[in-house]
């Protein structure tokens, strides 16, 4: 690769959200808050959200929830643990990136 592609490709700033498929949403959660301390900042029947550090998060979803489509205020979530696949889904990751210009 020459130096003009490597100083413009996207450069990784850290991991943002991780989610892991559980089978007991409520034993999880009580897990990851008490055992682990971690801030829970949004509970539902579908999953959990975590506040690990600023702007970093741990989301865990219903694996049953998971086998179906989602509707949520800000669009559809598609079925990600799918029965082809054993129920066990892709999983999920986001890292944040940044450019340079």
């Amino acid at each position: 690769m020459e130096k003009a592609d490597r100083e413009t490709e996207p450069k990784l700033n850290g991991l943002v959200e991780a989610a892991l498929f559980v089978e007991n949403l409520a034993r999880a959660c009580d897990f990851y808050e008490q055992v682990l301390g971690l801030t829970k900042i949004q509970l539902s029947n579908t999953g959990c959200v975590f506040r690990v550090a600023d702007q970093r998060y741990l989301l865990l979803v219903a694996r049953e929830v998971a086998q179906n489509p989602n509707e949520t205020p800000y669009g559809v979530v598609p079925a990600c643990a799918v029965p082809q696949h054993n129920d066990r889904g892709p999983g999920h990751i986001a890292f944040g990136i940044w450019r340079f210009r």
